[in-house]
């Protein structure tokens, strides 16, 4: 990402805290491991809002400074993320602040669902189909490129993949929104099959997964998302190569399973003889999402093999 908060977050940072300061807000609280804790500093800054981001101790003291760079204020407290939680519902109540929901707000969605515009609006083939069906253009038009057969999404909260999927498909309902989770906290899988949200208790990626998705998150899941794709460790890292040595962009695991799983969706379709699902042979979006809570530790982790699933004190409670 080339964003100030090197993350997507930002985007529903900026909505949901331009709206408190528009109802008279200045000051807010949430609990974060990183990246999402530096978005809303980021868009706290350019509002004038003062932000507290209250960190499980053991956070690496690298991502605390990004925030207080930002002229916001760090917290660390409790070795889980349920005791930070806690303490950020204690400092709002006390300061009569604003709590942040993470994931499940109509705002934090609305924000996540400008990539998705982006993604479209980038690709004229599908604007000026919608367009034209709206009735705003007409006449003769340069040929445009290919339609999107399918946009690939990472999942962690849901609010990312819940605005793309509704920006995408209100644009062009016909491109597949699939979303991409790591193996072992495939949360989404598991409540989309299932029917309603269910509480999973494994270790997450870095950065990435939660408990529980929001029932707004997962209602607008359940109608939009079309597949799902579980990937590996192992895919991850190579994702992270890959969009290294293609790019020269270094993506964190959080950010680059939407990678992996278009290479494992698009290896599937292959073996199963699936190859063309378009006349032009395909043309597909993965959104790297995030960059920010990347560390040399974590590098070299990866680089020799290692595993980079995360446990904290309490994996049952490890947010974004």
């Amino acid at each position: 990402d080339l964003n100030p908060s090197y993350t997507f977050y930002v985007r529903c940072a900026y909505a949901k805290l331009s709206e408190l300061k528009s109802q008279g807000f200045s000051k807010v609280f949430t609990v974060s491991i990183g990246s999402r804790g530096h978005a809303i500093a980021c868009a706290a800054r350019q509002l004038g809002i003062s932000a507290t981001i209250v960190m499980p101790e053991g956070t690496p003291q690298s991502r605390g400074r990004l925030i207080e760079r930002k002229g916001q204020t760090v917290v660390q407290h409790g070795s889980t993320m349920s005791e930070a939680q806690a303490e950020a519902q204690r400092l709002s109540d006390a300061e009569g602040g604003v709590l942040l929901s993470a994931h499940d707000d109509p705002l934090v969605i609305a924000g996540s669902a400008t990539c998705g515009i982006e993604v479209m609006r980038q690709h004229g083939a599908a604007v000026s189909a919608a367009l034209a069906h709206a009735g705003l253009i007409g006449g003769a038009s340069p040929t445009p490129a290919p339609p999107i057969d399918a946009v690939f999404v990472p999942v962690g909260g849901g609010s990312l993949l819940a605005g793309v999927a509704s920006a995408v498909k209100m644009i062009s309902p016909s491109t597949k929104v699939i979303a991409v989770e790591p193996e072992g906290v495939d949360v989404m899988r598991q409540s989309l099959l299932r029917g309603h949200c269910v509480t999973i208790d494994e270790p997450g990626v870095d950065g990435i997964w939660v408990r529980q998705l929001g029932p707004e998150v997962f209602r607008v899941c359940d109608e939009l998302v079309d597949d799902i794709v579980v990937v590996s460790d192992a895919e991850i890292a190579q994702a992270i190569r890959d969009a290294f040595e293609d790019t020269r962009a270094l993506l964190e695991p959080a950010g680059a399973i939407s990678i992996a799983g278009l290479v494992k969706w698009r290896e599937s379709q292959l073996a199963h003889g699936e190859g063309s699902i378009s006349p032009h042979g395909g043309s597909f979006v993965a959104i790297a999402s995030d960059a920010c809570n990347i560390e040399f530790d974590l590098i070299k982790e990866f680089a020799s093999g290692a595993s980079i699933v995360r446990v904290s004190g309490d994996a049952a409670d490890h947010l974004k």
